[in-house]
């Protein structure tokens, strides 16, 4: 009710629902066709979504120009949020971005100042980027040492791909002494 309404978070949960076919059927372009209606309203989530969306193709026609459009608009709105209201999930969607190139040019190290900022709220995700980041040597010096600190951290909100990545370092002992057990726990 609150999305045909016009309420722009409950478009883009309901979006989010019918993309996914969760709790009804599926129907990426449907669900497409609710994020356009939360993003005309400037959600920035919606709009980041919508890029994602476009670029990968998924439900829609993949346009390669008018993704990086609505990825340059997601991160001008999602910046707004993660400077102004302090918002974890926009830093950390802002790192991501700068990690992959989406709306502005590759930068690693603004990606990890932007995970940093969402890192001490204890948002696991950032703190999963990080690790990925000392992983690859992306903005900082290659660390699989300092990456497992970032996994673990990560895991202790049950990130699940951290308790992954954590069960693959002392698996191959990649900045960790090799344990099977470890490896064994995290999977």
């Amino acid at each position: 009710k609150l999305a045909e309404a016009g309420d722009a978070r409950a478009q883009l949960m309901y979006g989010d629902l019918i993309f996914d076919g969760i709790g009804i059927k599926q129907d990426k372009e449907t669900g497409l066709g609710w994020f356009k209606k939360s993003a005309d309203q400037g959600d920035a989530r919606a709009v980041y979504i919508l890029g994602y969306h476009t670029k990968q193709g998924d439900g829609t026609v993949p346009d390669p120009k008018k993704a990086k459009a609505l990825f340059a608009q997601a991160l001008k709105l999602l910046t707004v949020i993660a400077n102004e209201k302090n918002d974890a999930a926009a830093q950390n969607l802002v790192g991501l971005m700068h990690s992959s190139g989406w709306g502005t040019p590759p930068d690693h190290a603004k990606a990890i100042a932007w995970y940093k900022k969402a890192a001490t709220k204890e948002h696991a995700s950032s703190q999963f980027n990080i690790g990925i980041q000392y992983v690859n040597g992306r903005g900082v010096l290659r660390d699989g040492a300092k990456a497992i600190e970032w996994y673990r951290r990560a895991a202790k909100h049950n990130h699940l791909w951290a308790r992954y990545y954590l069960g693959q370092h002392y698996r191959s002992g990649n900045g960790v002494k090799v344990d099977k057990a470890k490896s064994d726990e995290f999977f």
